[in-house]
């Protein structure tokens, strides 16, 4: 029977899984080995899933080594997927497997009911397998692709008992009273921009996101494709250890105790996972980032810094950006996870008398805005008089987190304060702390 099985589809599938290990990461979670028909098939695929779990490579090499030691190689198998072209996109394919696999599974429980017959079993016993089978077979299609409503209903119910509870929003919070307030809470799959043009404290943010978080027991996967892992660690324990950041590269500190401290807490941290791995293409971000949460559930906050540095072709930009932010929801949501994405201001609120930025100053702004559930800009009116010798910068300032859309909620402006020292963002109003010989405040020298 033709509709139970197509090979080329299985040595397509497997050829681009073999050709692009990113692909395969992407969709392990889509296929079991029974859904390939031939044995030869199956075995390959169970390899590569054992592969990956041992974090081995997912080569060919590795897998005839594998399927030696069982006896179960087959080289012309291996031979006909490798000269297979590999498929640009696979949704519909791994969907035509999974369905042939379903196909196979009915036939093989009509064919069992017909023995169990036979051999006269009670009615009551077979039916009783037939609706178990069924159900199986079914919910194996229905839990890739919908919830029952009842489920649905019970999450929510679940989230208001909470909120309930705790007079307070349920899901993942900045950290940032202010900004808490206005958002209330960010929740599992939410795609939130944060825009600022260069030096306006991005980075900033979000390590003060991963200093709340890690300190809450939730856990965060830092993909700082701009930075150095070393340099996020840095920032980390400045705000932690209430040191300056310009005290630690010169190796100065204040308070050693709390220093040591700050140190230890960050050693032994199983909460914050730091990548700094550069230019990197979408489909390697998103399959990297897969392969943390799978193995770490407790990551609840994707901190993505920034855009400007995630690999594209150049050849349509405000096409890749959206296949981009697309992919990053898509990824968020299945894992359950609030993901920050950290983008450019362009130039023309500079212009602006009130320099306040706007949703159409975010670079790629169609994109970027159709797909967020919440975008947040960040201003400082002292990040505009920097170059003016008469009115010098001070330490901490005066900060706005300015919400320019939340999808679930009210926009407005979050007032806060910029600690420039310690990197951070606070919605303490006056910080005292001795910098450079100096006793500061907010307004600068007391």
């Amino acid at each position: 029977m033709n509709n139970l099985h197509n090979i080329n589809i299985e040595r397509a599938v497997l050829s681009s899984f073999f050709f692009n290990p990113n692909i395969f990461l992407l969709n392990l979670h889509k296929l079991s080995a029974d859904d390939f028909y031939l044995p030869a098939h199956r075995y390959i695929y169970e390899t590569m899933v054992e592969l990956e779990k041992a974090e081995k490579p997912i080569d060919e090499e590795f897998i005839a080594m594998e399927l030696q030691k069982q006896n179960r190689w087959d080289e012309n198998a291996m031979l006909e997927i490798t000269s297979t072209n590999p498929l640009p996109n696979l949704d519909g394919y791994i969907e035509e497997l999974r369905d042939k696999s379903q196909r196979r599974e009915t036939v093989e429980m009509m064919s069992e009911v017909k023995n169990k017959l036979g051999a006269s079993e009670e009615v009551y016993d077979i039916l009783g397998f037939m609706s178990k089978t069924i159900n199986e077979i079914a919910d194996k299609s229905i839990s890739k692709k919908s919830k029952n409503i009842k489920k649905i209903v019970d999450e929510f119910e679940k989230e208001f008992k909470e909120a309930r509870e705790y007079k307070d929003y349920v899901g993942y919070k900045s950290g940032i009273g202010s900004l808490d307030n206005i958002v209330g809470a960010f929740s599992p799959g939410d795609l939130v921009v944060v825009a600022a043009r260069p030096s306006m404290g991005k980075t900033s943010f979000a390590t003060t996101i991963t200093n709340y978080a890690d300190k809450n027991g939730d856990g965060v996967l830092f993909d700082s494709l701009e930075m150095s892992d070393t340099q996020i660690i840095r920032r980390l324990h400045a705000q932690r250890a209430d040191e300056s950041l310009s005290d630690i590269k010169r190796g100065l500190m204040k308070n050693p105790a709390r220093f040591a401290k700050s140190l230890k807490e960050l050693r032994y941290s199983k909460n914050i996972i730091i990548h700094d791995e550069s230019y990197i293409s979408i489909h390697q971000l998103v399959a990297k980032a897969s392969i943390v949460f799978r193995k770490n559930p407790h990551v609840k906050y994707w901190i993505i810094d920034h855009l400007r540095y995630i690999k594209k072709d150049g050849k349509n930009i405000p096409q890749e950006v959206s296949e981009i932010t697309k992919l990053i929801k898509k990824t968020a949501k299945e894992y359950g996870v609030a993901v920050f994405l950290l983008s450019q201001l362009n130039r023309a609120n500079e212009t602006q008398q009130n320099k306040r930025p706007l949703l159409s100053n975010i670079r790629e702004s169609g994109a970027v805005e159709e797909d967020a559930e919440i975008v947040l800009a960040l201003h400082r009116e002292s990040y505009y008089n920097r170059n003016d010798p008469s009115i010098p910068e001070q330490p901490i300032n005066p900060a706005e987190i300015i919400v320019l859309k939340n999808r679930d909620g009210r926009s407005g402006c979050a007032r806060c304060f910029f600690d420039g020292p310690h990197t951070c963002f606070t919605d303490v109003p006056v910080q005292v702390y001795e910098y450079e010989g100096k006793v500061l405040n907010m307004g600068g020298v007391i």
